[in-house]
């Protein structure tokens, strides 16, 4: 091994082993660990300089992660064909939902996210507040999209997609490798919350609804 990182013959086995401990920490959501390795083994020795190539991927990444934290501000984005950015939105709260029709657990799960909102709304509509929601498709057939949309009702939400899967500017904004993810921002678009399925959702916001 290579603790300092250096040009070496250890060099390639200790980027390898560097950024597939990341991957780990990464699936198992361990940030703060993540941030810890990055800042210690990797942004210690780059100072202001330019990442090398092996570290390129990480250093975006790592850069990334740190803007859909809880308290960050929501990254900014365009929908509705450029006609209205995220931070254009009214509402107390929004909830940013990243789904596709081909993600089995989305079919099951999104349904159920629509009737929490219905939900929410009505909790919240006692204080005088509100939930959007902005369901960001990660499809690429648009047919097959719309006609989810309309057989499972979803016109309440803000629907967009940028038929681009995997690849969309969005999904990457967000760091999106699964589906789906939610985050739910406050009326200033900060993140305060990353539920992960419609019942958190509901504790989450009804919660707020009483304070």
């Amino acid at each position: 091994s290579n603790p300092d990182g250096k040009i070496g013959a250890g060099q390639e086995t200790y980027e390898w082993s560097l950024n597939y401990l990341f991957k780990t920490l990464e699936k198992q959501k361990q940030y703060d660990a993540m941030y810890y390795l990055y800042d210690k083994y990797v942004q210690s020795k780059l100072g202001d300089c330019e990442p090398p190539a092996a570290y390129k991927h990480l250093h975006e990444k790592m850069s990334v992660l740190k803007n859909i934290q809880i308290g960050s501000a929501a990254p900014d984005f365009a929908l509705m064909e450029g006609k209205l950015n995220l931070y254009q939105l009214p509402g107390d709260y929004t909830l940013l939902l990243f789904w596709a029709t081909w993600c089995p657990h989305c079919a099951e799960e999104v349904p159920k996210i629509r009737d929490a909102v219905k939900q929410i709304n009505e909790a919240l509509s006692k204080k005088g507040k509100k939930i959007m929601v902005v369901a960001v498709s990660l499809d690429t057939d648009k047919e097959q999209w719309q006609k989810f949309v309309t057989q499972k009702n979803l016109f309440s939400f803000i629907n967009f997609s940028e038929y681009k899967g995997w690849q969309s500017q969005v999904v990457k904004k967000y760091n999106v490798y699964a589906t789906p993810t939610m985050f739910v921002l406050d009326k200033d678009k900060k993140i305060i919350a990353k539920p992960e399925t419609a019942e958190q959702l509901i504790n989450i916001l009804i919660a707020k609804s009483g304070k």
